[in-house]
């Protein structure tokens, strides 16, 4: 039975943490010489399946968050790269409009002088 995905980061440690104390334990029980209790055998390897299953769900929901941040990213630089070249542009017209302007305030200098 599968659980729902922790989304923070505590809760995900602690999944792991819990997937691999559950695996020292079938680990340990392979181990041993003497013959294996089958009831608590499958026990621990439901338990190690379900934990599986859940880090698998975990990855997948952050791969699909890292695909969304990059997409989200993507976006962002293009309107970025956007804003600047309209910023480039209009800072080209201010300062023809200052020139302009310079040009004009002499013209009219001279013309009454």
């Amino acid at each position: 039975m599968r659980e729902v995905v922790p989304r923070n980061h505590l809760e995900r440690i602690a999944d792991r943490m819990e997937a691999a104390g559950t695996a020292e334990s079938l680990l340990a029980q392979l181990e041993l010489d003497e013959p294996l209790d089958q009831e608590r055998f499958a026990e621990v390897m439901i338990k190690t399946c379900n934990h599986m299953l859940g880090i698998i769900d975990q990855c997948i929901q952050l791969e699909r968050e890292c695909a969304i941040a990059s997409s989200s990213l993507s976006h962002e630089k293009k309107l970025n790269l956007d804003l600047r070249m309209s910023n480039r542009e209009l800072t080209e017209r201010n300062a023809a409009f200052a020139k302009e302007v310079r040009n004009l305030k002499g013209n009219i200098a001279q013309f009454f002088d």
